[in-house]
């Protein structure tokens, strides 16, 4: 989990740099940082954070869905998901 968040966040920004020719954060005063955009202290905690959602949240929502709650866990998912796209499409 830590490997794959410090990747893709080192992924994500040169790439946004790239597009919005500005530095969107900084880890500089973080240490161990790599050119202030990844730390190994935030690499920690990202890997931290998946651990939890694996062990504890992850099977959580696996109890729900195989209830009967599941089908309206889902179909309110759905919606809200349609909702968000469309509130950001309104305001792009």
């Amino acid at each position: 989990g830590a490997r794959t968040a410090t990747a893709v966040e080192l992924a994500a920004s040169y790439v946004l740099e790239y597009l919005f020719h500005t530095e969107l954060w900084s880890y500089e005063p973080w240490p161990l940082d790599f050119e202030g955009r990844i730390s190994a202290v935030s690499s920690a905690i990202f890997g931290l954070l998946a651990a939890l959602y694996l062990k504890l949240v992850r099977p959580l929502i696996g109890k729900i869905y195989k209830t009967k709650a599941g089908r309206y866990v889902s179909a309110f998912v759905v919606v809200l998901t349609v909702f968000c796209v469309c509130w950001e499409l309104r305001f792009l």
